[in-house]
């Protein structure tokens, strides 16, 4: 047995060797940190992290992502001797090659620590389905590679830190990055406008309460629906409800109107028609990418305003037919509604004119048939079909 004082000098001759080490490795961590090298990254990635491929590159500063040797942990260190064994090797492949200044090699290896600065708070899954159907799918995948892995920045050089006043990002400047990140986001989807009278206006506050939401179930093929109801509205106010739209949002593909009711017991019916005619194609010469789809004017139980509610009725039917044989000569289309009829009093309000939940049911059904026929095929143009 040897005596404890030999125990403990061994001890401390070994604590001498292992700071020494330490010492070592920080001086050389020091040394190589005053010789900057240049890195070829890729901008590819196919996980969440960077990953090296063979495609256009950016240009970061490697010791950007270093850390000093003494707090590495074991693992680490045994990593950074085998990069450094590997400088004897010239056999590395395409895909894992790096262009350096000096004589060191990096293995294909991802920057997994970056992630331990912070997360994204944007979701990009969510991201991905609203670009789905984007018109501009390389820009948009763009986009996806970049929230996923960084954007590319095509800079070599010191980082230099930035504080940045979190208020300037409230109030106004808060809200146009919001509108331009929607606009952004809409642009990817099929956006689609329902203009109309009180029909749309609650429409759309039965559609939310509904299977589907206010997309009406048709989200899940890149439809947004943006409602534009009000109640009372007489056609005379459809071009500017429609201008004013226009100036706020980027066109739709698709534009529904359900209007002209109300006209009915204030305007003759050739004067009604003449109106919607000169209206539709003025749209069109507006919005010449955007199918402008008619939706017939419903039946109602009772005209308010009207002396003969049977007159007013021949006055509807005689609308519909003109403004259907126009919009389909013209190459627009037609929605129409023939399972609501005003004999079926469960379809309608007590006030004989708006119609009931039920009778919202069917409507949001017909008008939701028409959007998918719609947009399934350009050649058809009418629902439902003849």
């Amino acid at each position: 047995m040897f005596p404890k004082r030999f125990h403990s000098s061994l001890q401390v001759q070994q604590r001498n060797i292992e700071k020494a080490k330490c010492r070592q490795h920080e001086e050389h961590f020091q040394n190589h940190r005053t010789r900057q090298r240049t890195v070829q990254v890729s901008r590819a990635a196919t996980d969440p992290n960077l990953a090296i491929a063979r495609c256009a590159a950016i240009n970061i500063v490697s010791d950007a992502h270093q850390e000093p040797h003494s707090c590495l942990s074991g693992f680490k260190m045994r990593w950074i001797q085998k990069v450094q064994m590997a400088t004897r090797e010239t056999h590395w492949t395409d895909q894992g090659r790096f262009v350096t200044t000096d004589s060191t090699t990096w293995p294909q290896r991802s920057y997994t620590h970056l992630y331990s600065l912070g997360n994204s708070p944007i979701n990009v899954d969510e991201v991905k389905k609203a670009l789905k159907n984007y018109p501009h799918q390389e820009v948009a995948r763009d986009l996806i590679q970049g929230l996923e892995a960084g954007f590319k920045l095509k800079y070599s050089g010191p980082r230099l830190p930035m504080d940045i006043d979190s208020k300037e990002m409230n109030g106004e400047k808060a809200t146009i990055a919001r509108d331009k990140i929607l606009k952004e986001i809409n642009l990817g989807s099929k956006a689609i406008w329902f203009v109309g009278s009180s029909i749309v206006y609650w429409a759309q506050t039965n559609a939310k309460t509904r299977y589907g939401g206010p997309n009406i179930g048709l989200q899940s093929r890149g439809v947004y629906i943006r409602w534009f109801g009000k109640r009372g509205m007489l056609w005379n106010d459809f071009n500017a409800k429609v201008s004013h739209a226009v100036d706020k949002f980027s066109p739709p593909a698709m534009i529904i109107i359900q209007l002209g009711s109300n006209d009915l017991v204030k305007v003759k019916t050739l004067e009604l028609i003449q109106n919607i005619e000169r209206d539709i194609l003025r749209l069109h010469l507006l919005l010449p990418n955007t199918r402008i789809v008619w939706s017939e004017m419903l039946m109602r139980r009772y005209w308010h305003g009207a002396t003969d509610g049977k007159a007013i009725e021949r006055s509807r039917k005689r609308v519909n037919s003109a403004i259907n044989n126009y919009a389909l000569n013209d190459g627009h289309c037609v929605i129409q509604h023939p399972n609501i009829r005003a004999r079926e009093m469960n379809l309608y309000r007590y006030d004989g004119t708006h119609l009931s939940d039920i009778g919202y049911d069917i409507y949001l059904n017909n008008i939701q048939g028409g959007i998918e026929t719609f947009l399934s095929s350009q050649k058809i143009r009418r629902f439902p079909e003849v």
